[in-house]
């Protein structure tokens, strides 16, 4: 009995060292199994961001521009803006260029001709030769001889006064270069800080975004500072260069509006005009 008693023991323990060993077989390959098939979807999913990655480089340099054109169409709206501003600096530019001159603003021969008039005691002449030329300088004379039977002291103001606004009118022509060479970057880099905004914004909606993907959006954004400097740059030289011609111009006009008011300063021609 205590025999048939231990065999029945020894075959329950062998019975559950079996079963045992069998449930942790099966628990091992279990487990084994998720491992093995972990890898196997894990491969498809990193070909599937592989391939968008790849797909998002792709569109990133498509979306690079190549051309002047591409560049002005990829800046957007501040682009076009400063394509704008270019295109009206030019024509101020070529305004400058065609009417900043001496030769238009202060002819010598009509100086000339004034100043045979005045010498010979023509008043009259020398103001239907200012009506008849249309400049600075018989604008600033006629200014100056209707005043003539007020005195010299009037005289002299008319002609400063008339001086003032010419200078006025011609500073005011350069102002819209100037205005223009500031503005210019600034848009710039208000599309930069735009195109910036948006480009980090794609990153953080797409995680899959890699570096390339962010360095592409950089780079567009940047066109349009680029473009904001290549207005800048040559508006302001342009601005340095006809303000110092402005300077010259106005010089010499201070020059020839002395001696005019000195031809009748205690003059006898001034009594004579009077006395008419």
């Amino acid at each position: 009995m205590s025999r048939t008693k231990s065999w029945i023991i020894s075959a329950v323990c062998f019975a559950f060292v079996f079963v045992f060993s069998g449930a942790l077989a099966v628990a091992g390959e279990d487990a084994a199994a998720p491992a093995a098939a972990a890898p196997a979807a894990a491969a498809p999913a990193k070909a599937a961001a592989e391939k968008a990655s790849s797909a998002a480089s792709q569109e990133a340099e498509k979306a690079i521009p190549s051309g002047p054109l591409e560049m002005i169409k990829a800046s957007g709206i501040f682009g076009y803006i400063i394509c704008l501003m270019s295109v009206i600096a030019v024509a101020l530019v070529i305004e400058n260029l065609l009417t900043l001159k001496r030769d238009k603003l202060l002819p010598e021969d009509l100086l000339a001709d004034i100043e045979g008039a005045l010498d010979s005691g023509n008043y009259e002449e020398a103001m239907e030769i200012c009506e008849a030329e249309d400049c600075m300088l018989t604008r600033i004379i006629s200014a100056g001889l209707s005043k003539m039977p007020l005195g010299v002291a009037r005289m002299e103001d008319a002609i400063g006064e008339e001086s003032d606004a010419q200078a006025t009118m011609l500073n005011q022509k350069l102002g819209y270069i100037n205005l223009i060479a500031a503005i210019a970057p600034m848009m710039g880099l208000l599309g930069t800080v735009f195109g910036m905004i948006d480009a980090f914004g794609m990153i953080a909606s797409n995680p899959q975004s890699n570096a390339s993907d962010l360095a592409a959006g950089i780079y567009v954004a940047l066109m349009t500072t680029l473009l904001g400097l290549v207005v800048a740059i040559p508006s302001t030289v342009a601005f340095t260069f006809f303000r110092g011609r402005v300077v010259k111009i106005l010089m010499v006009m201070s020059i020839v509006n002395g001696e005019i008011v000195d031809r009748f300063r205690g003059s006898a021609g001034e009594e004579e005009y009077y006395e008419e």
